[in-house]
């Protein structure tokens, strides 16, 4: 895992926003958003459900958080193990317990066109962090930790004057595990909550007429 993550930290430093730094305090995230979903592992061949939960700084169209740029920390919880329990024909009748996966990623999601512009809002993410793997035993315990790659993109779809939107996306990760790699595919739906729809300015009042 060392290896890979000699490169983790150099890709996370361009994610932190210099003018953010420059401020005398930290700034809190200005979304949060809830995702169910499936992710599908090549290796071994199977489904599973997946629960997303993730917080960000994301455009506000505001001097907040005032880049396409937004940075996200995500936690996931429900890909189910490869370990050998949760592998087991016998699995398939009797669920073996622990065998959810779990992840904890931070990076990047670019948005294509500003959020005061549009309702429709395309965008790319990528991002990096530990994956843990379910170890199928009584004992809440994980059976290992890895590094995990992910990269994707969706649409957000925000209501015009609403906090509340609605966020579809797909993801390839690449797990870095032992003895093999596992390439997976998700598919996750979100609730969006934040941020608020940008104040237009008001107008200066007309000079009265002489």
């Amino acid at each position: 895992m060392f290896t890979h993550a000699r490169w983790a930290v150099p890709m996370l430093l361009p994610l932190l926003s210099t003018t953010a730094l420059a401020q005398s305090y930290m700034p809190i995230p200005n979304q949060l958003s809830l995702g169910v979903g499936v992710v599908r592992d090549r290796q071994p061949g199977q489904y599973g459900p997946a629960g997303t939960l993730a917080f960000a700084f994301a455009d506000s169209g505001s001097d907040y958080w005032p880049y396409r740029f937004g940075l996200i920390f995500e936690g996931e919880l429900g890909a189910r193990s490869d370990a050998e329990p949760c592998q087991a024909q016998d699995a398939l009748f009797a669920d073996p317990p622990n065998c959810e996966d779990a992840a904890w990623l931070v990076g990047t999601r670019f948005h294509f066109l500003r959020r005061s512009a549009r309702r429709v809002l395309p965008f790319v993410d990528g991002l990096l962090g530990p994956y843990w793997t379910g170890s199928g035993a009584e004992d809440r315990e994980f059976q290992s930790q890895s590094l995990a790659l992910q990269g994707g993109g969706g649409v957000d779809l925000r209501r015009a004057g609403s906090v509340h939107g609605l966020r579809v996306s797909v993801d390839y990760r690449r797990v870095f595990a032992s003895p093999a790699h596992r390439n997976q595919f998700r598919f996750v739906t979100s609730y969006v909550l934040g941020p608020p729809e940008p104040q237009s300015s008001p107008a200066a009042p007309r000079a009265p007429r002489p």
